[in-house]
């Protein structure tokens, strides 16, 4: 049988506003978009399907977004898992 990873990203941000403080790992360092998740998950080779629910022409503009700007580089795909490990290690803070 086949195991085929499947990630949803969802954000319940409004858009143009960005994910809260903790989101940034390291001061001074711009916090994560919507299109910076999907972007993540569509370079990550790990990845076969990445869905998308938005709840308006906003969000779907946000997500396609990633489209426009294309896979990550290496530096952006080692900052979006930098935040990530940040932001797993410090979730319960609340």
């Amino acid at each position: 049988m086949w195991s085929i990873p499947i990630v949803y990203v969802t954000c319940a941000f409004p858009v143009g506003d960005r994910l809260p403080p903790i989101a940034s790992a390291h001061p001074g360092e711009p916090p994560l978009r919507g299109r910076d998740a999907y972007r993540f998950v569509l370079s990550n080779p790990d990845f076969n399907v990445c869905m998308t629910g938005p709840k308006n022409a906003a969000e779907l503009e946000e997500a396609l977004a990633a489209l426009d700007e294309g896979p990550l580089s290496a530096q952006e795909f080692e900052r979006v898992r930098r935040i990530g490990e940040f932001v797993r290690a410090h979730a319960w803070m609340g």
